[in-house]
């Protein structure tokens, strides 16, 4: 994806991860973009981390319909 949609986030001192969530028709990848408080760096990493597993990326993603 593109880092200019992490920006102001960024700069505004949040954490803030971009995850793959689907595929569009084309077999584009489309994105999530999670940002969490300042200083819940770990925390949205095992968010992050659990909704990887509930889409079963890469695995399982299906495209979009």
């Amino acid at each position: 994806g593109d880092a200019r949609f992490s920006i102001p986030w960024t700069n505004a001192g949040l954490p803030v991860i971009a995850l793959p969530a689907a595929r569009s028709v084309l077999g584009l990848p489309i994105g999530i973009q999670l940002v969490g408080a300042p200083g819940t760096d770990l925390h949205l990493l095992k968010v992050a981390r659990y909704i990887e597993a509930c889409l079963g990326w890469p695995w399982r993603i299906a495209p979009l319909r």
